[in-house]
């Protein structure tokens, strides 16, 4: 808590007075006390009737005041401190930090550069005396916002239109002002003591004359008067002691011990002590970089509006475009923040104008093609504010240079005149490439005569890179039986030219004859053999068991250390079997780690089959299905889950308990019995198991999508066994392998980057941590750390990274020991979702809604902003009036000041004893 201010009242009384609430308390205590009093008045009297009547007044005089006293400390007089503290107001700047902050407002035709909103709002910030002006009556913190939650924070800039430094400067100006009377009245109380030891010496000289009861009086008079002056002064002054005056301590030495400024943070700290960073130290361009994929306005002022509830917070400062497009509405948002009487000031930021722009959303290419070929090079293009409007399309192709710009040799294609859509449809456009030669060659989509209205040109083009290489698939099909789903694949594959097709079916014999390049009746013993001879090996309902425990070892090893595909697809006959065995077999142990799916163990009735069914089941893809590439059935997204959402589905299906941890679920099948947790049953899943990729399918019955259009089942089939296989063609050295958790990504969302490497002799490598380049699309480049982590074997190695920038991005690993195949990289795709720019103009209907319903102000542009003049009048006391909060802290008892009053109340007694011993021994009483 930010304490500016501290208002301090001290109380005094005595605290007995409070534990003696009955009048029969009160008459006990007046009787003790007169009996007291009246005893001593006896004993004086009988003592000291030889006297002179003065000097028995004094001594009676002596003996009440030690009574007095005695009284004094029995009443208890407490010293406590009434502390009101002041807490400041607080502002809160909500930057947006979506990715159509990033979005240019240069307007057709005025020939500037253009400046993003993101840019804007930097200016802002930077620049203007916005800032200073809220810290004048507020704390103030700096926070953006998008598709995260809760908002971060940026900075936190302390109040400075009353200073904490007044607070320390009082401070030190009470000490000196308690320094200064506290000398006077030590000294006074000095020289009136000094006075009084005189007249009690003189006293000692004419003890028994009238003379000397003069003496006695004034000095019982004047020793306890400088008690009593000294011992106020002391109490009084209680951050400086008399000894330090007498002795002569510098009065600066312990001026701070006890500061009172202490309560409050020094200038430039935060709440919590920390130095507070000033406007100029912040990089404003890196913490406002528009890099979220969703704007949630509404979600951002509910967090700050429940963080500051019943605090004394003003109000909010809102940077945005209003571009809101999940989350909480913005209107009940507002209602809350009017709820807690907080005001939102809007600052909008762009044009309220739909721009008008087109340009090349994405452009898909296989990431290899083999020669003679033809492939698919798919692009889509968006347009904005120019509907109907016409457009052709080129492809080149080339190559990419050192500097990492497209050097083009060819004119591919080009398309007919292309008529641009409503605003926002993304329109796919299909070329048909056939590539003549072995390497990588660069494919550029570019839109030609496009409008002089465009507002961005920039984004015009886009190049994807193909590896061109000569390569077959090889693929091994493994089939405990003859059934129809591996008839169908054997068939498709082996007219597959692509495709090396070599067999084993199970329950074959010598003599028999399958369609394929090669037809084996045992599974490979030989390691060169499986590790060079496959890149794919598809399992249907095969018996694990006729497999030895060193070939199952060999699979894994496969698997896990060559990058191998595996697909493995259930069936009634082997797979119950098993899959029902509890742990404890090696061999079987090594097949359930591999699959991407855990079993029941047997006697879970629940862990049967169910095969067939009479009724079909239909198959529901999963949200990671639907944006699974392996299961694409058509280019366009939303055409494939169209073909999925028509398929009638498969009667029969093995039952699993679900998917391991990091496992993908691509979809589940309907079914009148779901699993424990209420979930439909699992029917594909996918996960990594070492450098390689598994994929479950329930059952062999694919082949009833044929029923649809045969080229289906075959786009499926060939996609899965491509995407299994990735890891082994997309191999560029013999040491090692670079996989990525995707190609294709959105800004913000996270790629997972693994690694398999070996050194030159093939040995897993052991270094702890290896340092790869990311070279961004802009051309910088970045250290890209892969650490080995301690659940990973040797030679295995994960790293990540955020795209922050449209555009490829391309990770590069060098491997210790050098050589030729010393190089492994990957490329990685980045893009702005479509939703954030979807809608690219101002939205002034959410940023009034904030304002008018809390009473705040609505402006548009930064311009007024950055005239000082303007601020009080935009964001001043009137629209963001200071609401500090007053806090009454619990009243606290001095100790000190009671350890001080009990040490002079007991210095009073003393002398007050000590002198009336001194006057009896002067006359000689008893």
């Amino acid at each position: 808590m930010n304490q500016s201010a501290t208002n301090t009242i001290t109380a005094y009384q005595f605290s007995r007075l409070s534990e003696l609430p009955y009048w029969s308390q009160w008459a006990l205590l007046a009787a003790v006390v007169a009996s007291i009093t009246m005893f001593v008045w006896w004993w004086s009297r009988r003592d000291s009737h030889a006297l002179p009547t003065l000097s028995r007044y004094v001594l009676f005089g002596l003996r009440t005041a030690a009574m007095l006293g005695l009284l004094f400390f029995f009443f208890n007089l407490e010293k406590k401190t009434q502390r009101e503290v002041r807490e400041n107001s607080r502002v809160a700047v909500l930057v947006d930090t979506s990715q159509s902050m990033g979005l240019p407002d240069q307007r057709p035709g005025n020939g500037s550069d253009p400046t993003s909103r993101a840019d804007q709002a930097i200016m802002l910030l930077s620049q203007s005396e916005i800032i200073p002006q809220l810290r004048e009556q507020h704390d103030v913190s700096v926070m953006t916002f998008d598709d995260s939650s809760p908002p971060q924070s940026v900075a936190f800039f302390p109040r400075t239109g009353e200073p904490e430094t007044l607070i320390e400067q009082e401070a030190s100006a009470t000490y000196q002002q308690q320094w200064d009377e506290l000398t006077w009245i030590t000294w006074t109380g000095i020289g009136i003591a000094s006075a009084g030891l005189l007249m009690l010496l003189l006293a000692g000289f004419n003890a028994t004359g009238g003379l000397g009861a003069t003496f006695n009086f004034l000095s019982a008079t004047l020793l306890l008067t400088a008690v009593i002056l000294v011992a106020v002064g002391d109490l009084r002054n209680d951050e400086v002691r008399p000894w330090e005056i007498v002795l002569g301590k510098s009065e600066e030495s312990e001026a701070g011990d006890e500061n009172p400024a202490e309560l409050v943070p020094a200038p430039g700290e935060t709440p919590t002590g920390e130095p507070a960073l000033q406007i100029e130290q912040i990089d404003w361009a890196k913490s406002l970089q528009p890099t979220g994929m969703e704007t949630r306005i509404g979600d951002a002022v509910v967090q700050v509006v429940n963080q500051e509830r019943g605090g004394p917070f003003s109000g909010i400062l809102l940077v945005s475009d209003g571009a809101n497009n999940e989350g909480t509405a913005p209107a009940d948002a507002a209602r809350m923040a009017q709820e807690i009487g907080a005001r939102i000031v809007t600052v909008g930021l762009g044009s309220d104008e739909q721009p008008h722009s087109v340009r090349v959303v994405d452009l898909e290419a296989p990431a290899k093609a083999y020669p003679g070929d033809e492939f698919q090079l798919r692009g889509y293009i968006q347009g904005f504010g120019m509907p109907n409007k016409l457009v052709t399309l080129q492809v080149a192709s080339g190559t990419i240079d050192e500097n990492g710009e497209f050097r083009e040799e060819a004119i591919e294609k080009s398309s007919n005149p292309i008529s641009l859509g409503k605003d926002g449809e993304v329109i796919p456009v299909d070329f048909q490439i056939t590539p003549e030669t072995v390497g990588t060659r660069a494919y550029q989509l570019r839109i030609i005569g496009s409008s002089e209205t465009d507002l961005d040109q920039s984004d015009n083009q886009r190049v994807v890179k193909v590896q061109i290489i000569e390569q077959r698939n090889r693929v091994l099909l493994l089939a405990g039986g003859p059934t129809r789903e591996f008839r169908f694949l054997r068939n498709q594959l082996f007219r597959d030219k692509d495709v090396e097709l070599h067999v084993l079916l199970q329950t074959g014999e010598p003599g028999i004859s399958q369609e394929s390049d090669e037809l084996l009746f045992e599974f490979p013993d030989d390691p060169t053999v499986l590790f060079e001879e496959y890149d794919c090996i598809v399992a249907f309902d095969p018996d694990w068991s006729r497999l030895s425990q060193d070939q199952i070892e060999l699979l894994e090893r496969w698997v896990g250390e060559k990058a191998g595909g595996l697909i493995v697809i259930a069936g009634p006959i082997f797979t119950p079997k098993w899959a029902s065995l509890r742990r404890g077999d090696p061999a079987i142990d090594i097949i359930k780690d591999l699959h991407p799916v855990t079993f029941f163990s047997r006697g879970t009735s629940i862990g049967l089959g169910r095969f067939g069914s009479e009724t079909a089941r239909k198959l529901v893809l999963t949200p990671e299905g639907q944006k699974a590439e392996a299961l694409r059935l058509d280019p366009a997204a939303d055409v494939s889950n169209h073909i999925w959402q028509q398929f009638p589905g498969v009667y029969g299906y093995f039952a699993v308990s679900g998917v391991k941890p990091g496992a993908a679920n691509w979809a589940d099948v309907e079914a009148e019995t779901k699993s424990l947790d209420g979930k439909l049953p699992v029917y594909m899943a996918s996960h990594f198991y070492g450098a390689g990729r598994v994929i479950f399918l329930g059952s062999g019955e694919m082949w009833r999508i044929r029923s649809m259009d045969v080229g289906y089942f075959e786009t499926f089939y060939t996609k899965l066994i491509r995407y299994a296989s990735q890891g082994r063609l997309a191999r560029d050295s013999s040491r090692g392998l670079l996989l990525v958790s995707a190609e294709r990504v959105s800004l913000g969302e996270t790629v997972e980057v693994r690694a398999f490497l070996t050194d030159a002799q093939h040995n897993p490598l052991t270094d702890p941590q290896l340092e790869g380049r990311l070279i961004l699309p802009d051309g910088t480049e970045e250290t890209l750390l892969l650490r080995q982590l301690p659940e990973f074997e040797e030679g295995q190695y994960a790293g990540q990274f955020t795209p922050l920038q449209d555009g490829e991005y391309r990770i590069e690993v060098n491997l210790p020991g050098g050589g030729e195949d010393s190089l492994l990289a990957r490329e990685v795709r980045a893009r702005i979702p479509d939703r954030e720019i979807a809608r690219p103009q101002r939205d002034d209907a959410v940023l009034t809604a904030f304002s008018s319903e809390t009473g705040g102000q609505s402006i548009v542009g930064i311009t007024d902003l950055m005239d000082s003049k303007n601020l009080s009048t935009l964001v001043g006391a009137d629209v963001l009036p200071p609401r500090d909060m007053y806090t009454a802290l619990p009243d606290l008892t001095d100790r000190t000041f009671q350890e001080q009053l009990r040490g002079w109340l007991l210095a009073f007694i003393v002398i007050a004893l000590s002198v009336e011993w001194i006057q009896r021994r002067f006359a000689k009483l008893a």
